[in-house]
């Protein structure tokens, strides 16, 4: 009996359970419902504007949606918000990744808009890390597709984006100013040509501040100020964060150029809150930099100070993230080189390849060689001249005083011109190292190096050659740059 009770138990756990789970699999269903993702998607567009963080979590949250029900578009769309979050972000590597996942889903469907926006993430992303060949490669990918768009409008729409991103591609690999200011202005083109509605006008925003920008390269100020307060106006039409950041930031640019500082500093510090809130670092950067010159200028050392320390903590962030993003994108550029290479290969051109990859090796071999042998060859030749060198100086030396490091700390406190000679007397080694294997140090910057050496704290030095302790501060930063060693080094 006890027996049939269990049986009877165990049948009614089984079908309730088998209810909760019919239960969670529609409402699972119903949640991951291509409708239901499309309006998420629909919200992160809108969002494009707002903090990269809150999008970055929606946009994963959308492909996973997505994902689960094989919804290739919704996949696609996820993915591209997500890629130019954390490009955003300064993570280029993770932005690449989730771009050729775009390329590859969007090639599947065959969907044109899609894939233009995908070829159009990778080249910025290869922008950003300086692949300036290979991101106008992507861009001409991403026009070529937007070519093939039904809906005019939309085409309209991403020929403007992509004239833009080429525009930005040659400006930052130092092209012709010219060049760049037409490929801004097909965009703007472009851009016009739209239905009259706020994303045309913020498009058009910033269109105008770059062109601006490149009529203030070009020192034609009265021209870049209408393009800038063009672009100003329509971003405050717009409301639209990232135009106001670039026309604020264009604009403290040409009250610079203009000799404007409390112009330029009130627009610079409203870029900066923009810039701050979506962690811009590139731009900060240049901003603190900028008003750094302006308070030296000035004559108020304490802010001119505090945004050179901002922007070297800027400059950190932005070249850790560079170091991080390298990495992948590279591996990359090489697995893509060697799956072309294969698509071309044959049976016998393997062969003939082998063959001269093997002559190419034993070449290289008897090259190293006989590289070696004259390396060491011109090593024993430079320690000979290094020695000549030192007896050399030891004899001038001699003529003058004797020398000692008492003597030299007394010439270095009175600034004295044969000081930084007397030094080399002393600390031969070292400062055959910085002037030899550095030529890019004046002798201001030996100079300091060798107080440095000394021992000499940073305020003294600034004491002794009569300068700032920002000066020397700049100028220690710089000469860090150059050689980048330490200089308790011998």
């Amino acid at each position: 009996m006890n027996g049939f009770q269990d049986y009877n138990m165990m049948k009614k756990i089984f079908f309730a359970r088998f209810f909760a789970l019919s239960l969670t699999i529609t409402c699972t269903a119903q949640q991951y419902s291509k409708a239901k993702i499309d309006s998420m998607l629909t919200t992160l567009v809108n969002m494009h504007d707002s903090i990269p963080g809150k999008v970055l979590m929606k946009g994963k949250t959308c492909y996973t949606y997505a994902e689960k029900i094989d919804y290739k578009e919704g996949m696609i769309k996820s993915a591209l918000v997500i890629g130019e979050s954390y490009l955003t972000m300064g993570q280029y590597d993770i932005a690449l990744e989730f771009a050729n996942k775009a390329e590859k889903n969007a090639v599947g469907i065959k969907n044109n808009e899609l894939l233009s926006e995908a070829f159009r993430l990778k080249g910025q992303c290869y922008e950003t890390l300086s692949f300036f060949d290979i991101a106008f490669e992507e861009f001409g990918k991403a026009l070529k597709a937007a070519g093939k768009m039904e809906a005019s409008n939309d085409r309209f729409r991403q020929e403007g984006y992509i004239f833009s991103d080429m525009a930005d591609c040659l400006s930052q690999n130092k092209k012709n100013t010219d060049s760049v200011k037409a490929y801004y202005r097909r965009s703007a083109y472009a851009f016009s040509k739209m239905e009259d509605d706020r994303i045309k006008r913020r498009n058009l925003s910033l269109v105008n501040a770059n062109i601006g920008a490149c009529f203030i390269a070009g020192k034609q100020y009265d021209s870049a100020a209408i393009y800038i307060e063009n672009a100003v106006r329509l971003a405050e039409i717009t409301q639209c964060d990232k135009a106001q950041l670039l026309a604020s930031f264009n604009m403290g640019n040409l009250e610079l150029a203009r000799d404007n500082m409390q112009e330029a500093i009130v627009q610079y510090n409203y870029a900066l809150a923009i810039a701050n809130k979506f962690q811009r670092n590139a731009l900060m950067s240049t901003m603190h930099s900028n008003l750094s010159k302006i308070y030296d200028k000035l004559g108020d050392k304490e802010k001119a100070d505090y945004h050179f320390q901002k922007l070297i903590s800027e400059n950190s962030i932005v070249k850790q993230s560079q170091k991080k993003g390298l990495e992948k994108p590279t591996k990359e550029l090489v697995r893509n080189t060697t799956q072309k290479f294969q698509q071309y290969s044959q049976g016998a051109l393997i062969s003939t390849i082998s063959f001269i990859v093997l002559a190419v090796l034993l070449l290289a071999r008897v090259v190293r060689f006989y590289r070696r042998a004259e390396e060491e060859r011109q090593e024993i030749n430079k320690q000979k001249d290094r020695l000549k060198s030192k007896e050399e100086l030891l004899e001038k030396a001699k003529k003058i005083e004797p020398v000692c490091l008492e003597n030299v700390i007394r010439l270095a406190q009175n600034n004295d011109d044969s000081f930084l000679f007397q030094f080399s007397v002393l600390h031969f080694d070292f400062y055959e190292k910085i002037t030899a294997s550095i030529p890019a140090l004046n002798l201001e910057d030996q100079k300091v190096c060798a107080f440095l050496r000394l021992g000499f704290q940073i305020k003294e030095i600034a004491l002794i050659t009569n300068v700032t302790v920002r000066s020397v501060e700049a100028r220690i930063y710089r000469i860090r740059k150059k050689i980048n060693i330490s200089f308790d080094e011998g």
